[in-house]
């Protein structure tokens, strides 16, 4: 006869209890972001990823000047949801946040991941979260099939579908409507 097995039964964290880990030096000195209540290892960082996020950095920094922009920094999703996008582009000046706040969803105006070897999870659990989130406007560089994934109109239940961008085309951030970006622009 067959064990039956019993499911996998997995904690759950909040914010403050992710700060308190860190805090405390309960978590090695690896880089973490939490995303639904888990508490995720990042990437290690390596090109051509690094070079190509300060790539994006310096361009979105021409655009949106460099006061409103974030590179692998806290956003607040929500009371269990904390990840370090690659790019955020705030609506705020970096000044408001020199008091110790981090910026939420509602101050998000432009997320941007590299997604180098995350496709999968940056286009699938991370895509839906920023959308439930209500972040207007997300961006995964994919390097691998060199191409632009554009993600807008949020819901709860994830974003419309997405525009699909190769190195041919340009892009206009949603937040930046006169501005033309060469897909390519983005890319190794």
């Amino acid at each position: 006869m067959p064990t039956t097995l019993s499911p996998v039964e997995r904690k759950h964290f909040t914010r403050s209890e992710y700060h308190f880990l860190a805090d405390s030096g309960l978590l090695d000195d690896a880089r973490y972001e939490l995303l639904n209540g888990d508490i995720l290892a990042q990437m290690p960082q390596k090109e051509p990823h690094d070079s190509l996020v300060m790539a994006i950095v310096f361009l979105m920094a021409r655009l949106f000047g460099d006061g409103y922009l974030r590179c692998q920094m806290p956003v607040v999703l929500s009371n269990d949801g904390e990840p370090e996008p690659d790019i955020a582009v705030t609506a705020q000046e970096r000044a408001v946040y020199q008091n110790g706040s981090t910026p939420t969803s509602a101050e998000v105006r432009l997320l941007i991941e590299v997604s180098v070897s995350t496709l999968a999870y940056d286009t699938g659990e991370k895509a839906v979260k920023y959308a439930q989130s209500g972040v207007p406007e997300y961006w995964v560089v994919d390097t691998d099939n060199r191409r632009l994934v554009v993600y807008r109109n949020p819901s709860p239940t994830g974003y419309a579908a997405p525009i699909i961008l190769t190195d041919a085309d340009t892009a206009t951030p949603l937040a930046a409507p006169n501005a033309i970006i060469s897909v390519k622009d983005l890319l190794p």
